[in-house]
């Protein structure tokens, strides 16, 4: 059976593995204590798409070699797919435990913490993998390892940019751009994902010049569209911004696109078009409505609306409480402005104060420092005006 086993391997017939093995692995049957069909069986079902029976067979391999780290990882793997983040990153930790050295399963498991959204318990990980594979000069190891390393690499980068290092992410994309021959990770992405960091570094030609590298001729990518437009916002051109936004909404109508116009058009002074926008966009976003409400808010606040903008401002802090069970300094911040302009600063001073401890690193306007025993955060160039 072992040599049938191999060949139906050799040739990925995995219904033929399926067919051989299943009659065999069932309790009460040597297959059940057989770790290897257990491991074999699970795969083969994981590859034609039967997470539910690949779990069942990973699981009973666990039992029988609870002291290896494969069949750990084997079935976090199964949640990875199934995109259960929680017990994919449960069973990943458990298997690192016993090998801290698994390249791939740290991969996976920094992939898990930033799918989760959470880039700052990703990072460690990532770091690890780059400091794994640098550290060890074995020629054939580096050869079965780079496909990892280099994702592991990219998404590094993505969480620096995330957590706001792009100082940090350039370098790696550069290391990517050379070492990366195979392109493990499509050229076009890593091309996108420098011209996002370049723009982050205020490099906004260089990032422009990348992004244009990115776009598909025949196939344009509504997201590289977006970040075009969003570099042209940086470089105060709303005007270009807003051409990129509609060739990126020719392509696909996705709120985002809608909320970036929205941007440009606010900062070029057309109130009437970016509310059009944002209004739309409310009607397809599902994750992001705080964000939609906060900006709406703010352009009832430009307009001096202030009972329309406060009520803009409390849904924004309503959606992401409901949405995320989380506060929403940016929201606090705004209300303290609103509130200040109305001229009581009692209320306004409460705001400020919630939304500094809610985020004590947010960027907010020197004026306000009055109204908090407080030092005023360190100021940026895109810290938040008073409108």
């Amino acid at each position: 059976m072992k040599k049938k086993l191999t060949e139906l391997r050799k040739n990925n017939n995995w219904q033929g593995i399926i067919g051989l093995l299943q009659p065999r692995c069932a309790p009460g049957l040597p297959g059940w204590q057989d770790a290897e069909l257990l491991g074999s069986l699970g795969f083969a079902h994981s590859q034609t798409g039967k997470l539910d029976a690949a779990e069942k067979y990973y699981r009973r391999w666990v039992e029988v070699e609870s002291d290896r780290a494969r069949p750990l990882y084997c079935l976090g793997y199964i949640f990875y797919l199934k995109e259960n983040w929680r017990e994919a990153i449960r069973w990943f930790e458990q298997a690192l435990k016993l090998f801290p050295e698994y390249l791939v399963c740290r991969y996976r498991l920094g992939y898990a913490f930033w799918a989760f959204d959470k880039p700052r318990k990703s990072k460690p990980h990532l770091e690890k993998v780059l400091s794994l594979y640098r550290q060890n000069s074995d020629p054939e190891y580096r050869r079965k390892q780079k496909k990892t390393y280099c994702k592991a690499t990219f998404l590094l980068a993505k969480v620096y940019y995330k957590i706001k290092e792009p100082h940090n992410a350039h370098p790696l994309l550069q290391e990517l751009l050379v070492e990366d021959k195979k392109d493990f990770v499509p050229l076009p992405h890593k091309l996108y994902a420098m011209g996002k960091v370049l723009c982050a570094l205020k490099r906004e030609q260089q990032a422009l010049d990348m992004l244009r590298q990115a776009l598909n001729p025949h196939h344009p990518q509504h997201y590289v569209y977006d970040q075009m437009g969003r570099v042209y916002h940086q470089l105060k051109e709303y005007r270009q911004a807003v051409q990129m936004y509609q060739k990126a909404l020719q392509a696909r109508q996705l709120p985002y696109i809608l909320y970036d116009r929205a941007l440009s058009y606010f900062a070029d002074g057309q109130i009437a078009p970016a509310q059009a926008d944002l209004h739309q966009a409310l009607k397809r976003d599902r994750k992001a409505k705080h964000k939609i409400y906060l900006l709406l808010g703010k352009i009832s606040l430009h307009q001096q609306k202030f009972q329309e903008a406060m009520h803009y401002f409390k849904h924004a802090l309503q959606w992401k409480q409901e949405q995320y069970q989380a506060d929403y300094a940016e929201a606090h911040y705004q209300l303290a402005l609103c509130l200040l302009q109305q001229g009581d600063r009692q209320a306004a001073s409460d705001e400020l104060q919630i939304a500094l401890e809610v985020d004590p690193q947010l960027e907010w306007d020197s004026a306000l420092s009055e109204l908090v025993r407080m030092p005023v955060a360190a100021e940026t160039e895109e810290a938040p005006q008073v409108f």
